[in-house]
C-alpha cells in the first residue's frame, strides 16, 4: 500500500486495487489502519472466488414434466 498511493485528485484507483480495502477510491492512510487491525493467517484469511471469463450461463429447472394433451 505504500508503494500504491491513490488519491481521488490525482490519480484515483479502480475498483479491483486490491490496496483499497474500503472502496473510497483512494489507498492511503485508512486502508493501511484496516489492513493493520485486521490481520489473518492460513486458517482466517478469505477465500477469493475465481472467475472465469466468457462461460455460457447454465440453467436447471428440475425434471422434465410429462404433459398429457387432452382434448
Amino acid at each position: 500500500m505504500r508503494n500504491n498511493p491513490h488519491t481521488l485528485m490525482v490519480n484515483p484507483t479502480d475498483i479491483t486495487n486490491t490496496c483499497d480495502f474500503n472502496r473510497d477510491r483512494k489507498v492511503g492512510p485508512t486502508d493501511q489502519i484496516i489492513c493493520r487491525n485486521n490481520g489473518t493467517s492460513s486458517p482466517t484469511a478469505l477465500k477469493l472466488i475465481v472467475l472465469i471469463a466468457n462461460q455460457a450461463p447454465t440453467v436447471d429447472a428440475g425434471p422434465d414434466d410429462a404433459i398429457t394433451n387432452v382434448g
